[in-house]
């Protein structure tokens, strides 16, 4: 179980004003914002797993990204996952906690290009992803293509078929898309 906690209220033995990380019940590390966490404005978190290693980030009021965390160690197992999101407060006073706008990204077969966004939900053939299908979707996919296999060692954005060879194949299965449209 991994939890990013968020304390306004120091109920004895927590600290008021913290961010701690917990991974099977066990305290791994804990952070003392340099704004107020209670300051009826809203922040954002961005909390990134990556290769058993864990970063998470706060906006401030002024919209400026705190570090809480960088590339903190765990030992993360891959595993079915459960998310959940709570709060709550031991004060006599409320507190209001919002949870919006969550974005979960787990690469891998379902986002073989790795965009961010599931391969079944995208327009494909918006090669540039900026929503609209035109000339420059297609301009950039020639200039990927171009590059061959030599572009990045996990993944060629010519590699449009996701065979592992960028060929001419690829160039045929990107222009079907792009006759086709979104």
């Amino acid at each position: 179980c991994l939890v990013v906690k968020f304390n306004t209220y120091d109920d004895g033995f927590e600290g008021e004003n913290t961010i701690a990380l917990r991974y099977n019940t066990v305290e791994l590390a804990r952070y003392r914002p340099t704004f107020d966490l209670e300051d009826y404005e809203l922040h954002h978190a961005r909390i990134t797993l990556r290769n058993n290693f864990i970063s998470v980030r706060v906006t401030r009021a002024d919209g400026s990204t705190e570090t809480v965390f960088q590339n903190l160690p765990i030992d993360w197992q891959p595993m079915i996952a459960y998310f959940g999101f709570g709060g709550r407060s031991d004060a006599i006073f409320t507190n209001e906690q919002w949870v919006d706008n969550i974005a979960f990204h787990l690469p891998g077969m379902n986002d073989r290009d790795n965009d961010q966004v599931p391969d079944e939900c995208a327009c494909r053939a918006d090669f540039n992803h900026d929503g609209v299908l035109d000339f420059f979707d297609y301009l950039d996919f020639v200039d990927a293509f171009s590059l061959g296999d030599i572009y990045q060692v996990d993944f060629s954005p010519g590699d449009f078929n996701f065979d592992g060879t960028v060929d001419f194949f690829d160039y045929l299965d990107f222009v079907d898309a792009f006759s086709t449209g979104c």
